[in-house]
């Protein structure tokens, strides 16, 4: 017995205009998507993938996937892939703005 569901489902794909180091997955299938939120109601599903270190939804190599997809349809896309690194907030310190290691200090060392 497999331990995966196997479901169709259409995304639209596109780079967050007022973010470029973000794309967005967004399902498409409105109504009949199959994916509700916790009431059942809403449908469907949106997933972002960043290329910034400090996002939380930093996913260099989707970001690469999704980019190069958006190239290869002429749509509007990163220019170029970003180097794929670990996703692991600890592997990625010396890539953190300082900004973001100085909150992430201050709530580590009160």
């Amino acid at each position: 017995m497999s331990n995966h569901a196997t479901e169709q489902v259409s995304v639209n794909i596109f780079q967050d205009s007022g973010n470029p180091q973000r794309i967005f997955i967004w399902s498409a299938d409105g109504a009949k998507s199959p994916f509700r939120d916790e009431h059942g109601q809403k449908p469907g599903f949106k997933w972002t993938v960043s290329a910034d270190p400090d996002s939380t939804d930093y996913d260099p190599a989707n970001f690469n996937r999704f980019g190069r997809y958006l190239r290869d349809q002429g749509k509007p896309a990163p220019e170029h892939d970003v180097p794929v690194r670990s996703r692991r907030l600890a592997d990625r310190w010396s890539l953190l703005s300082p900004r973001l290691r100085r909150q992430i200090w201050q709530r580590l060392m009160p």
